[in-house]
């Protein structure tokens, strides 16, 4: 009676060992597939289209040297690569529209609103022409540009997005579904490239990029196009992401 029990369990163990191993193949074919997807779209031009596709607004109106609103959501605080690219095209913006007002989104620390608006004089906008909504994310500081705009503008709103380029779409949506009525362009704050060649397999330094030969641009994009691949692929889709939430929650 004693061996029947023992190969009993040793049976059992043998099918819970069979299951486990029939779920860890699964699971490694999955990982593998998954991998596998992700390094074909880093060597496509896929990631690039899809950021460039968030970083338009839905059905824009007008052109950023029309707006008289320009909105500038608050990126990831001073100092940050967001915010600081995000401040220069600003200042651009306001150059462009001089007649326009900047309206910063920052969550309501003083420290940072001074560092923002102390970043923008030094492109140039006047301190009146800046105001601050706060807020804890975009759809926060979007309810308070409303609030804020008949202060500035009583005939026609015309506003202007300017935000990292993942960001604009699920910005201006919310905009949207906020002043309806308002149009809405964007500025993406595409971060600025080198026009020179920078392969090391190349000749000269400094030669214009479309003068890299095919080995010369191969080397620059395993040296940087990978990494801006996937860069692109990572902040589109948590971004899109983010938008889907929006529009579930029916923010946008």
């Amino acid at each position: 009676m004693g061996d029947d029990f023992s190969r009993q369990v040793a049976k059992k163990w043998k099918r819970a060992g069979r299951k486990a191993l029939r779920v860890l193949h699964g699971l490694l074919l999955a990982a593998g597939t998954l991998f596998l997807a992700l390094l074909f779209l880093l060597f496509s031009p896929f990631p690039q289209r899809f950021l460039d596709w968030m970083a338009h607004a839905d059905s824009p109106e007008g052109t950023p040297d029309a707006a008289n609103v320009v909105f500038v959501p608050a990126g990831g605080g001073m100092p940050s690569e967001s915010a600081l690219i995000r401040l220069w095209t600003a200042g651009e913006a306001a150059r462009r529209a001089p007649g326009a007002q900047i309206a910063l989104g920052l969550p309501a620390e003083a420290e940072q609103v001074a560092a923002y608006r102390d970043e923008l004089a030094l492109r140039g906008v006047a301190p009146d022409r800046i105001k601050v909504v706060t807020g804890r994310n975009t759809r926060e500081q979007v309810l308070r540009l409303a609030e804020a705009i008949p202060k500035w503008d009583a005939a026609g709103v015309r506003i202007l997005v300017v935000t990292s380029p993942a960001h604009v779409r699920r910005t201006a949506a919310a905009v949207r579904k906020v002043l309806g009525r308002a149009k809405i362009c964007a500025l993406p704050a595409w971060n600025g490239d080198f026009s020179s060649n920078l392969a090391l397999s190349d000749g000269a330094a400094g030669e214009p990029a479309d003068t890299a030969s095919a080995a010369g641009k191969r080397e620059l994009f395993l040296r940087y196009g990978l990494e801006s691949n996937a860069r692109a692929l990572l902040d589109a889709a948590r971004e899109w992401m983010a938008l889907a939430w929006y529009r579930m929650l029916r923010w946008a």
